[in-house]
């Protein structure tokens, strides 16, 4: 099988245009009332009640104050929260992204979203640099098909020219592996898998490095990584092959409840803990380390 790995910037066009499966304006008002829920299980029966009785979706939504993006709440539990009750969708980590951003030295502030799903963490960042006036250059990677359209139509709906994608799984080497989507549970779940498993397809592979080398950044100022479990050998390749000026300053990882590998790697390489939460880990690489 031949795979090829591609990437996507500039002009994007998203079919039918935004607004095409707007809710209708009762729903639009429970759906925004979850917003501002004080607790999680309000923000859960309202999203169950703007829900009722509409199918699976899309919904063409307003999140983030400005993003517009069209959501499949039905599959995707990203998509589910931030139809509805975004704050309660990691919130710890995405305040700890928006305090990172900042005006840099050559007028760009750079981030890095590594299995991006459908772009949610992206587009919330972007969102809070537009309002504070500061320039963002992003790169999306994804490796699910699926995944990656809705990817492109989040990016097409909200005009994110800023947004380069990368539809392609990171690894310590270049090449193909073997990937399975999680299909109608969990697409966010998506994950690599052993060759010959029902269902999976081949993807290509990329380093960390060469992509964000490709893609024009000199630097990440910040990155998250939610790659289902194959964050070692993926940061390993970057810690190896990445000048240090192009090293993250603040990272997201997922680790899992009991995950240290990764830690441990960070910390190593001269990373600080800053503090975890469930299923992340948030350090720093101190000014003086760069």
């Amino acid at each position: 099988m031949n795979v090829t790995h591609h990437t996507t910037t500039g002009a994007r066009a998203i079919d039918p245009p935004f607004g095409a499966y707007a809710l209708p304006a009762a729903a639009e008002t429970l759906r925004r009332l979850a917003e501002h829920a004080p607790r999680r299980f309000l923000a859960s029966g309202l999203r169950r009640l703007a829900l009722a009785g509409r199918g699976d979706g899309p919904f063409d939504c307003t999140v983030f104050g400005t993003a517009r993006v069209r959501l499949h709440p039905r599959d995707n539990r990203t998509e589910k929260r931030v139809f509805a009750g975004v704050r309660w969708w990691d919130g710890a980590e995405r305040a700890r992204l928006a305090a990172a951003l900042t005006h840099t030295p050559d007028g760009v502030f750079h981030f890095v979203d590594a299995g991006a799903n459908v772009g949610m963490y992206t587009l919330a960042l972007r969102a809070e640099a537009q309002r504070r006036s500061i320039a963002l250059r992003a790169l999306a990677i994804e490796p699910d098909p699926m995944n990656g359209a809705r990817l492109e139509d989040n990016l097409a709906a909200s005009g994110a020219e800023d947004v380069r994608a990368a539809h392609c799984a990171l690894g310590a080497e270049a090449g193909t592996a073997s990937f399975l989507s999680s299909g109608l549970t969990n697409r966010g779940e998506a994950r690599l898998t052993d060759a010959g498993e029902t269902g999976a397809i081949m993807v290509p592979v990329r380093p960390l490095a060469e992509l964000v080398a490709d893609a024009g950044l000199p630097r990440i100022d910040a990155i998250k990584m939610d790659i289902e479990g194959h964050e070692v050998p993926v940061l390993t390749g970057l810690l190896r092959d990445a000048p240090r000026a192009m090293l993250p300053r603040l990272c997201v990882l997922e680790v899992g409840r009991d995950g240290t590998e990764a830690i441990t790697l960070m910390q190593n390489a001269g990373y600080a803990l800053e503090f975890r939460t469930r299923l992340n880990a948030i350090m720093t690489l101190p000014p003086e380390r760069i």
